[in-house]
């Protein structure tokens, strides 16, 4: 026998012997019309499906024995669960046609199996047997609809229940800490920044004055240093270059004394950094004939690329905002978002 059934058993048996009250008063109608129903009509209705209830919530399984006043209700609802049977076990519901229609829409009364008979008898306990009892009976299986099977209830309810447990998804992955998170995007200027120093050949501020004195020496030691190779090779290498003119101007050009283009200050990232000191060719003094320099291709590149810079900022025509890597990653975001404004008886 299951738990269910035992214990149903043995607290209706306890109560084998009551009687009810006066105007069809019983004990279990009024608990039904305090608990489930919050009507007093059921203070004295039949009774016999109000004490099922009744013992079903004593046991804790109300679930399973269900939550009944009405008869056929009751017998349908175990036909839904899956729970019906027309074979009588101990704990089984049993419910009752006194016309023998075997039909749930006629069933008349309800009680609980203690144990099967023989000869085609079924031994019961009733609620409101003989209209005001709580007693056992012995009926006739041609008097009996069919059984609702608490048990079979319970099984099917704690299947689903196992099912849905196995379709929950597992638990997401902890975020990172918001420390880390943030540290994220606090790299991506720097790195920006230096991509940017890599492309236009700019030198941060603060390594200006080493670049300066590489230069100073690299200038020394090439003065200094004979070229060793043939005639022939520095010829070949003549015919690669390009020659650059240069006019006089004296103060008309980079400085005073004609001197070399001085590094061009900008603002990058909260930082200052410098315009790469190409080799300029310098200016001669005032009234000098122009003379020509002879540079390499990849070096003239460089300077013109370098004096279009120069002289874009000078006329403010390229923002040094625009230079800035957090002005750059924010025009990229701009253009994304706009990119995708869319009774018993």
């Amino acid at each position: 026998m299951d738990p269910i059934s035992e214990n149903m058993l043995k607290v209706v048996s306890e109560q084998i012997g009551y009687t009810e009250g006066p105007g069809g008063y019983s004990k279990f109608g009024d608990w039904y019309s305090v608990n489930i129903d919050k009507d007093p009509v059921f203070k004295n209705a039949a009774w016999c499906d109000m004490f099922l209830t009744w013992a079903g919530h004593k046991v804790g399984a109300q679930e399973y024995v269900g939550e009944f006043a009405y008869t056929p209700y009751h017998a349908a609802w175990f036909k839904e669960q899956g729970a019906w049977t027309d074979k009588p076990e101990p704990g089984a519901i049993v419910f009752f046609d006194w016309g023998g229609s075997k039909e749930i829409d006629n069933i008349d009364h309800v009680g609980i199996v203690e144990k099967p008979g023989e000869n085609g008898k079924v031994h019961t306990i009733e609620g409101n047997s003989d209209g005001i009892f709580v007693k056992r009976q012995v009926r006739d299986e041609g008097d009996i609809v069919g059984y609702g099977l608490p048990a079979k209830v319970k099984e099917r309810k704690d299947a689903e229940a196992a099912k849905a447990q196995a379709l929950t998804p597992t638990e997401a992955p902890t975020p990172a800490p918001a420390e880390d998170a943030a540290q994220a995007p606090a790299q991506a200027p720097a790195a920006a920044e230096q991509s940017l120093a890599t492309l236009f050949g700019l030198t941060p501020a603060g390594n200006q004055a080493a670049a300066r004195k590489a230069e100073a020496d690299a200038g020394k030691t090439a003065a200094t240093t004979p070229d060793a190779r043939p005639q022939s090779a520095r010829k070949a290498e003549s015919s690669d270059t390009a020659a650059v003119p240069v006019s006089g101007g004296g103060n008309g050009g980079n400085g005073a004394d004609g001197g070399s283009l001085p590094a061009q200050q900008v603002s990058l990232n909260g930082g200052t950094t410098a315009l790469a000191a190409h080799a300029m060719p310098s200016l001669p003094p005032a009234g000098d004939a122009v003379q020509y320099s002879a540079v390499p291709a990849g070096v003239l590149t460089a300077l013109l690329a370098t004096a279009v810079i120069a002289a874009q900022v000078r006329t403010r025509k390229l923002s040094l905002a625009a230079l800035k890597p957090a002005a750059l990653v924010q025009r990229v975001r701009g253009s994304r978002q706009g990119r995708h404004h869319s009774v018993d008886e």
